[in-house]
């Protein structure tokens, strides 16, 4: 039996096409990894919440679609959206990573995590429920999605 090399066994060949192994995540020493998702180094003050918007099976999004995930203060009087990110997509599930300051945070109200994903239009087509935000520098929090659209207004 003849020993085979490194690369040889790095690689296989299947007709004209040659496989290679995928090179795992690199992390840094300031860094490390949880739920999959490697750490990068935070900016100095701000919190970071990544994770997943989730549907139950893997659903494509209209042309436009927008996903806004949002960090939101409520308070006695009407809601107020302290942190938000709002990007384009083209499918759930999606990631999402959002950044923000704790000191925006009044730390005797109650704060939550909410997701919604709207079309070119505005209309909303998917809609997480409220969920209690992490009071972590650093966390993952997947949002599940209800579809909204064969709902009225």
């Amino acid at each position: 039996m003849v020993p085979l090399s490194s690369a040889a066994l790095a690689q296989t060949r299947i007709g004209m096409v040659t496989l290679t192994p995928a090179t795992p995540v690199a992390v840094s020493e300031a860094g490390s990894t949880a739920g999959g998702y490697a750490w990068q180094p935070v900016p100095k003050g701000m919190n970071e919440l990544r994770g997943q918007v989730l549907t139950p099976i893997r659903q494509p999004l209209p042309a436009g679609s927008r996903v806004q995930v949002s960090v939101i203060e409520l308070g006695s009087g009407a809601a107020r959206i302290v942190a938000d990110a709002t990007f384009s997509a083209t499918r759930l599930p999606t990631t999402y990573q959002l950044f923000y300051r704790q000191g925006r945070l009044l730390s005797v109200q109650p704060h939550v995590v909410r997701c919604t994903v709207t079309d070119r239009a505005g209309r909303v087509l998917y809609r997480s429920a409220d969920t209690a935000l992490p009071r972590l520098p650093r966390a993952v929090l997947n949002l599940a999605v209800l579809d909204l659209r064969g709902t009225a207004p």
